[in-house]
């Protein structure tokens, strides 16, 4: 598949070889926007995702965090008539949307992005992330599901952050509006994985993502643990978890309640 893309975009990223890095940094970074996103609206946010939307608010009581819907997105920025097109036929589902839509936030307004599947445990060091062009996890601690992700192991699309018109970002606009433009059917569910790969092959792109150093590295391992796939016992897992600096933990909200639970049960021992 790698093959594959890189063969069918290699034109399109022939144009940014020579393109240098555009990010404007903040002049206060704490002026920068948290953004989170359900694309029906706040008032249809489901009770499960609470915890995880109220942690991010309480570790940042002086950022600015918004939780905005597509009609407020559509309210900020211009979306492209064929990505429009690609969700009303439903080529594009709602989670890739939402992959493209972070994008053409983070481009123009900068900030970080949070997936509402997210929950922190210490603040967002927000000078130090927003210290590089764009910023992603780094690093991660290895786990089965990343064996399926294109180097799911140093970037992923749920926690992301940027200065206002990065070129990573850039560069990530024009690959998803060429694939949905040449293509009406989604490769797989890591779709964006794949364009990430190669926006990152771009030499000034490839430059800023070397300067962003390893963290939140144990970001998944407490719902590996809570699926059964971890070798750590509960108590060692959370030493680990602190002893690594992690801020940042992922689960699925699809998980169920019974697991979600447990899963918040460690969050509780790591505040």
């Amino acid at each position: 598949m790698e093959r594959w893309f890189a063969r069918e975009f290699g034109g399109l990223l022939t144009k940014w070889r020579d393109v240098s890095e555009s990010a404007q940094p903040f002049a206060d970074a704490h002026e920068a926007p948290i953004w989170m996103m359900w694309l029906q609206g706040t008032n249809e946010l489901p009770e499960i995702a609470k915890p995880f939307v109220d942690s991010i608010r309480r570790q940042n009581p002086n950022l600015d965090v918004r939780i905005v819907d597509l009609e407020q997105i559509r309210a900020l920025v211009d979306i492209p008539p064929i990505i429009e097109q690609r969700y009303r036929e439903g080529a594009l589902t709602g989670a890739h949307l939402s992959d493209y839509l972070r994008f053409l936030l983070l481009e123009g307004y900068g900030g970080v992005w949070m997936d509402l599947s997210l929950y922190e445990t210490a603040p967002i060091p927000i000078d130090r992330v927003l210290a590089v062009p764009f910023w992603s996890v780094k690093g991660i601690e290895p786990y089965p599901f990343a064996a399926a992700i294109p180097d799911g192991l140093n970037w992923q699309v749920y926690a992301m952050a940027a200065q206002p018109h990065a070129l990573f970002n850039r560069v990530m606009l024009a690959l998803t509006e060429e694939y949905w433009t040449r293509f009406g059917a989604r490769i797989d569910y890591f779709l964006t994985y794949y364009l990430a790969k190669l926006a990152r092959s771009v030499p000034a792109v490839d430059r800023s993502y070397t300067s962003v150093p390893a963290n939140n590295v144990m970001c998944e391992q407490p719902m590996v643990w809570v699926l059964g796939q971890s070798p750590l016992n509960e108590h060692t897992l959370v030493e680990h978890c602190r002893d690594s600096g992690t801020w940042l933990y992922k689960t699925n909200l699809h998980e169920s309640k019974h697991d979600l639970d447990r899963f918040l049960a460690v969050m509780r021992q790591l505040n």
